[in-house]
C-alpha cells in the first residue's frame, strides 16, 4: 500500500495592490449550544447538534478553547490515540485576540477536538457570543492508512442560523484507522470609530452567507462568488455523500478566488475507487465593504507544493515582516490536485506553532498519486491602504 501526505506552511501575506476592490462571498453557520433544536443559541456549552435538512448529529465544542498568540507563546501537547498512535502538536495556548494594524478589527480563532475514533467523525465548534463567524478550518489527525476531511464550511447560508459555528467532519475511507478531528472557528469583531464595538447582531446585520449546489457526479465541482461592493471573506464546502448511502466521497478543494471586481469561492471533491456520485455545497461569507465608518479590506495569500508520490513533502514557511502584522485571518482553505487515483485534503487550518501562519495538507490513498498541493487564507483589514 502507498500512501504518500503532502503539507503547505505560509505566513499571512498582504496583497496591497488587490484589495481595494475585491468582491466577497458568503458562508454559513450553526446555532450553539447543547440542543439537537436548529436555532438554540445559549453559550460555548459541549452538546449536540442534528442538521435539519440531512439529521447528521455533530458532536458540539468538544474540549473547546480559545487559541491565539504569537509563535513565542506556545505549549507542545502529546496524546496516545488507540492503535500505538502518539498525537504531538505544537500549540498556542493564550486567550486573546488577533488585530489588524488599526486594531479597529478583531479575531477571534477558536478550537475544538474530537475523540480518537475509526470510521466518520463530525464535529462542530462556535465562537463567543460577541463574535460573528467569517471563516473556519479543520485537520484530521490520523494513524495507519488515514483519513481525510468531506466537510469543512459554515452551518449559515441563506441568511439563517445564528452566525456563531464551523462545522467539519472526516472519515477513514475502505481501510478503518484511529483519527482525530481538530476544527477551528474564526470570529469577527468590529470597532467604530468612536471606540465602541458593533454588537453580533449588528455586526451579522453586514454579513451574507451563500450555499451552492451541484449537480450530483464523481467528481463534484461548486462555486458562489459576491461582487464589490460586497467582499468574499471567507468559505466552505461539504460533499452530500451520506445522502446516498454509499462509501463516501473526499474533498479535493475549498478555495477563494479574487480579481479586481469579484471574489468567489470554489470547491471539488471526489469518490474514491468505490462508485459513489453526489452533490456538492460550495459555501461563501461575505461582508459589506463600508461597515458604518469604517472602510474593509480583504486579502488572501497562497502558497504551493508539487509533491511526488510514495513521498513526504513540505514547503517551510515564508515569514514577510511588517506585512504580517497588517491584516487579521479570517477563513483557511486548501486545493489538492492529482492526476490518478486521486489526492484528497486532510488538513486546512492555522499551523501548529503559530496561528498566524497557516497550513494545508492532502495524501493519496491506496494508490499512490502526485499532484500541485496549495493552501489558501483570507485575511482582513480597515483603513486607507496605498
Amino acid at each position: 500500500m502507498q500512501d504518500e501526505r503532502v503539507t503547505v506552511t505560509v505566513t499571512r501575506v498582504l496583497r496591497l495592490a488587490c484589495c481595494m476592490s475585491w468582491a466577497m462571498v458568503g458562508c454559513g453557520d450553526l446555532p450553539a449550544g447543547g440542543s439537537e433544536n436548529p436555532g438554540v443559541a445559549d453559550s460555548t456549552a459541549e452538546g449536540t447538534y442534528t442538521d435539519p435538512e440531512t439529521r447528521a448529529v455533530y458532536d458540539l465544542n468538544p474540549n473547546r478553547r480559545v487559541v491565539f498568540g504569537k509563535a513565542s507563546v506556545q505549549a507542545t501537547e502529546s496524546r496516545a490515540l488507540p492503535g500505538d498512535t502518539t498525537e504531538v502538536r505544537s500549540a498556542v495556548n493564550a486567550s486573546g485576540t488577533d488585530m489588524d494594524w488599526t486594531g479597529q478589527v478583531q479575531t477571534q480563532i477558536v478550537e475544538c477536538v474530537s475523540r480518537a475514533k475509526t470510521g466518520n467523525i463530525s464535529i462542530g465548534c462556535t465562537v463567543s457570543p460577541e463574535y460573528v463567524l467569517v471563516g473556519g478550518g479543520a485537520e484530521d489527525v490520523w494513524g495507519g492508512a488515514g483519513a481525510m476531511l468531506w466537510e469543512s464550511r459554515p452551518q449559515d447560508y441563506d441568511d439563517s442560523f445564528s452566525g456563531r459555528t464551523w462545522l467539519a467532519s472526516s472519515k477513514d475511507h475502505q481501510i478503518a484507522a484511529n483519527h482525530v478531528l481538530h476544527v477551528w472557528a474564526v470570529g469577527l469583531k468590529i470597532k467604530r470609530g468612536n471606540g465602541t464595538f458593533l454588537t453580533h447582531d449588528e455586526l451579522k446585520s453586514h454579513i451574507t452567507y451563500v450555499r451552492v449546489t451541484s449537480e450530483a457526479d464523481h467528481h463534484p465541482t461548486s462555486g458562489c462568488s459576491f461582487f464589490d461592493p460586497k467582499l468574499l471573506i471567507g468559505g466552505g464546502a461539504r460533499s452530500n455523500w451520506q445522502a446516498t448511502g454509499g462509501a463516501g466521497q473526499l474533498l479535493t478543494e475549498s478555495r477563494p478566488w479574487y480579481n479586481y471586481m469579484w471574489g468567489a469561492w470554489s470547491a471539488k471533491a471526489k469518490d474514491h475507487f468505490i462508485s459513489n456520485p453526489a452533490t456538492l455545497d460550495a459555501y461563501c461569507i461575505g461582508i459589506d465593504k463600508d461597515v458604518e465608518d469604517v472602510h474593509l479590506f480583504i486579502d488572501f495569500a497562497s502558497t504551493w507544493a508539487d509533491p511526488a508520490p510514495g513521498a513526504v513533502t513540505t514547503v517551510p514557511s515564508e515569514v514577510t515582516p511588517p506585512s504580517s502584522e497588517m491584516s487579521a485571518v479570517a477563513c483557511y482553505g486548501g486545493q489538492a490536485g492529482w492526476g490518478g487515483a486521486g489526492r484528497m485534503l486532510y488538513r486546512m487550518s492555522p499551523a501548529d506553532n503559530d496561528v498566524t501562519k497557516y497550513t494545508a495538507s492532502s495524501k493519496d490513498h491506496v494508490e499512490a498519486d502526485s499532484g500541485l498541493m496549495a493552501a489558501f487564507v483570507t485575511r482582513i483589514t480597515s483603513g486607507i491602504l496605498y
